[in-house]
């Protein structure tokens, strides 16, 4: 997919769900991982996206490994339950 030639070292950024990693190419096309720049960058994006979307239920989300968002989320669950018994009423 890119347009250098084949053979050319270069790097390369994987950005994508769990990988987020960079690597050397060299001319034999032999791989070598040089560093980890952040874990998970896909789902870290994906969790915005998806706070940004209206049609996504963000009361039933289950976001695990990020215990900030799980607290909101229980707080916004125990608060629609609230209002649901409210209207009940």
């Amino acid at each position: 997919m890119s347009n250098l030639p084949k053979g050319t070292p270069c790097y390369a950024l994987l950005w994508e769900g769990v990988i987020g990693a960079f690597y050397e190419i060299d001319a034999e096309l032999n791989i070598t991982k040089i560093a980890d720049v952040m874990p998970e960058p896909g789902h870290r994006y994906a969790m915005l996206y998806a706070l940004a979307d209206p049609t996504f239920d963000k009361l039933t989300a289950e976001f695990p490994g990020y215990p900030m968002l799980e607290n909101l989320w229980r707080s916004l669950r125990s608060r629609k339950e609230v209002n649901r018994r409210a209207r009940r009423r």
